[in-house]
């Protein structure tokens, strides 16, 4: 199994959780998995590996990091924190709907969330004030 090809217009750590379980399904090693990764890559994704020294082509991690800097990896985390102080339910949107994109938002936007966050972040979205008085926050120890 060969993975999709990459090129910058698709989120970098979606493409990488991608490429990593193909990599695991195959049985690939670190060094497979830097050849498959620049064999994987087109457009502008490409530049950043020719743009690596000779040696770092065959470092998967340094492969990872110069692709990571490319994609602004670092700095999506404020910008998905901003996107999801701003998200409101849209006018067709189902509340299931609404939860996941504001789950797939916090994802992006922190490594770890307590559910008391996640449902504040919900409950704010929401549009129908009677609906926010039943998000209630949950009891702790409950």
């Amino acid at each position: 199994m060969l993975p999709e090809k990459y090129d910058r217009k698709s989120c970098w750590s979606d493409y990488l959780v991608h490429f990593e379980h193909i990599a695991s399904i195959n049985g690939w090693h670190q060094l497979e998995m830097a050849k498959f990764l620049g064999a994987s890559l087109k457009g502008e994704a490409q530049k950043a590996f020719t743009d690596l020294p000779p040696h770092e082509r065959h470092s998967y991690q340094a492969m990872c990091n110069a692709l990571s800097r490319r994609s602004g990896v670092e700095k999506q985390g404020l910008i998905y924190r901003v996107r999801l102080q701003n998200r409101t339910q849209g006018p067709d949107e189902s509340i299931v709907e609404l939860g996941q994109a504001l789950k797939r938002l916090i994802v992006r936007a922190y490594s770890r969330v307590s559910d008391e966050f996640a449902i504040d972040a919900f409950r704010n979205a929401l549009k129908d004030p009677e609906l926010k008085k039943v998000c209630i926050k949950p009891t702790p120890g409950i």
